[in-house]
């Protein structure tokens, strides 16, 4: 349910980009730091945004300076470092276990029952650092399970499940950002959501999966009506965010909103065409 918030790299400049992969790095060395080498599988470009987006607003001293890369052992990478990469370090952790245990619980996928393995002593770490952020997380994370279990299929009410998932991970502390913060990161746990459900809808009929657009897809303008929900969520997403007085990165960060989210998107949407198409292609040739 990751991997959309991602960066328009063709859109960007050199020094924007330089300056996104530094976050990426320094996010890396930190989740190092926290909870050990194995903790690094938790890193996201998702969770990069985060920590992006809470050092522009509350803008902690950064040190940026070349790290040492097992990935990378030539040249060595520029990592930005502050005490905001601590907390979306452990936020990275919290939610890649719970992905991991969904996989398990839902597919019985492998490599989501070895995440959890390996991520217990550290999500359990978490959930001491942050109890009641983490208790108010669980919650919404069983009421989505049990709403996928028994087909509810209110996108509004199944999206928004994962929205205030998200808005707790968007909150740093409460401040006079709280509410802005949550509300982005509500709106913007809705797109993640459903862009998951837009992706895997062939997926999921196929294998009689649970999937929120299941009912809507049959309609004979499903794809304009899921881009409509889409942009709705983006584009209350994106009016939270130029509430916050946010100038360091902001580019980058805008970048991100309001053209990088729409990458994947678009790239699911060309091999949809594409494949209905060699369809097309193949009946006109049999018959």
């Amino acid at each position: 349910m990751y991997g959309y918030i991602i960066v328009n790299k063709p859109e960007l400049k050199i020094k924007e980009f330089d300056a996104y992969r530094s976050y990426y790095c320094g996010l890396c060395k930190e989740l190092k730091r926290c909870s050990g080498n194995i903790s690094r599988l938790t890193l996201s470009y998702d969770m990069t945004f985060l920590y992006i987006l809470l050092t522009g607003l509350y803008e902690p001293k950064t040190l940026i300076r070349k790290e040492n890369c097992i990935f990378h052992p030539v040249h060595k990478p520029f990592a930005a470092k502050n005490c905001m990469a601590e907390y979306v370090a452990d936020m990275s952790v919290l939610m890649a276990y719970y992905k991991g245990r969904d996989d398990w619980r839902d597919d019985k996928n492998p490599a989501g029952g070895f995440l959890t393995v390996i991520l217990d002593s550290a999500y359990r770490a978490v959930k001491i650092k942050y109890f009641d952020k983490v208790k108010l997380i669980e919650a919404y994370m069983e009421e989505l399970d049990r709403g996928e279990k028994i087909n509810n299929y209110n996108i509004d009410y199944m999206s928004g499940l994962f929205g205030k998932v998200m808005g707790e991970v968007f909150v740093y502390k409460n401040d006079e950002w709280e509410t802005y913060l949550r509300r982005m990161g509500f709106y913007l746990g809705k797109f993640i959501y459903l862009m998951d459900a837009y992706e895997d809808i062939y997926e999921d009929i196929k294998n009689k999966n649970y999937n929120p657009f299941m009912k809507m897809y049959g309609s004979s303008d499903f794809e304009r009506k899921a881009e409509d929900i889409l942009l709705m969520m983006m584009t209350e997403c994106s009016s939270e965010f130029e509430k916050l007085p946010v100038i360091k990165n902001a580019e980058l960060l805008r970048n991100i909103l309001y053209s990088g989210v729409w990458v994947k998107y678009e790239k699911i949407k060309k091999d949809r065409y594409a494949s209905k198409e060699g369809i097309r292609r193949k009946h006109d040739k049999s018959v």
